[in-house]
Formats: structure tokens, sequence, C-alpha cells
């Protein structure tokens, strides 16, 4: 659905940098946009932050490489497959966006 977007949450504060100086990040909002992927912080009161990066569906598969070359290629990113023992500390939901 096109105006689906979703939200990936972390338990960790993290900072983001928007228009409005440095901010306490709680996660991301992610949104589909006609042939982009809208990525926006979400601040610690867990709203959307006042900056956001947009990014071409079609670097999508690049990015996560790179991404994962980043961390080291490690499959399992989360720490929640059975081997580890963990619980993954970042919470997948689904939203609708409000224009």
């Amino acid at each position: 659905m096109a105006d689906e977007m979703r939200l990936v949450k972390w338990h960790n504060l993290t900072e983001f940098l928007g228009r409005n100086g440095y901010g306490k990040c709680s996660g991301v909002e992610l949104f589909k946009a006609n042939d982009t992927i809208s990525l926006v912080p979400l601040t610690s009161r867990g709203e959307p932050a006042r900056c956001s990066v947009l990014i071409p569906i079609k670097a999508i598969p690049r990015l996560i490489e790179e991404l994962k070359a980043v961390v080291g290629g490690e499959d399992d990113l989360c720490g929640d497959s059975p081997a580890t023992n963990t619980t993954s500390s970042i919470s997948l939901e689904r939203g609708r966006h409000d224009p």
C-alpha cells in the first residue's frame, strides 16, 4: 500500500542532526513515496523529527550491502538467533502515514 509506513525502534537512544540541531533518536520511520524511501528519525518521544533522508528504491540493495560491510557482514545483526541467547533490542511496527 502506497501510504503504509513502518517504524523501526530501538531501546538505546542515539542522536540525529536536524534543522534545529541535535536530537535524541529512538528509531526511524520508513515511508515509500513514489520511487524513494524516506527515513525520518523518531525523537525520544517517538515523534517524527524535522529532518529526513530520501533514498532511491533502486539504491536500496546496494545500501543494504554497504550497511552489512560496515558492521562486518554479520548475519544476525539483531542478536535474536537461537544461538546467541539474547533478544533483539529493535522492534518493527506498522502504521499509517499522517499527512
